[in-house]
């Protein structure tokens, strides 16, 4: 009776841990810029209002720049200029005081006030989804992964393209679909982890 017993509370753990991993496949953790939660092509799973909204020109001529001079840009210093934007504008009273942004491209930035003060869920945010795989941008995922490869866009792809977040992924998540069809169509994966716009780590989780 006792073994049965057993084997019923581990068959119940084991079954609440899967649902649990399985729930939480697409859930990030967001770093924070200059004491704000920065969510990169994610939202926060606490409630929320969108406070204002900034429009970055630096971020913007940033990539332009990048286009001209034939380099390729850097997500990161697109972020920081939209981040120190939207506080300088926030110390001067032209926005409402916020806690942390959404952006999406890199340019347009949403100034978010939480609802939801559990503790808990500070820093996480679900990512979005391209061609039904999770696309993290600088954050890291919350279950376990295993990095199975890399994935490049190519120079001319770059700065040929529209100059966003959004345009960068969708052309790394295509290459990756690419190559792993060509390469190992055996293979399946669930997403990419992209810190900057020509490379991304390509991931299936565990």
């Amino acid at each position: 009776m006792k073994k049965i017993v057993f084997f019923l509370l581990i068959s119940l753990l084991t079954f609440n841990l899967l649902k649990s991993q399985e729930e939480n496949k697409g859930l990030c953790t967001v770093n924070k810029i200059k004491f704000k939660e920065v969510y990169i092509y994610s939202e926060p799973i606490r409630s929320y209002e969108i406070v204002g909204e900034v429009y970055s020109m630096a971020s913007q001529l940033l990539t332009v720049t990048s286009q001209v001079i034939e380099d390729i840009p850097n997500i990161k210093s697109m972020i920081d200029n939209l981040v120190s934007l939207c506080i300088t504008k926030e110390q001067k009273g032209k926005v409402k005081n916020f806690d942390g942004i959404i952006t999406y491209d890199g340019y347009i930035a949403y100034l978010i006030k939480f609802k939801d003060e559990n503790t808990e869920k500070i820093g996480l945010g679900r990512v979005k989804k391209l061609y039904s795989k999770d696309i993290y941008v600088m954050c890291e995922p919350l279950v376990s992964y295993e990095i199975i490869g890399e994935v490049e866009a190519k120079k001319e792809q770059i700065l040929s393209a529209d100059q966003s977040i959004d345009t960068f992924m969708k052309i790394l998540i295509e290459n990756t679909i690419r190559s792993m069809n060509v390469y190992y169509p055996d293979l399946t994966f669930d997403g990419i982890i992209a810190n900057d716009c020509n490379k991304a780590f390509i991931i299936k989780y565990k």
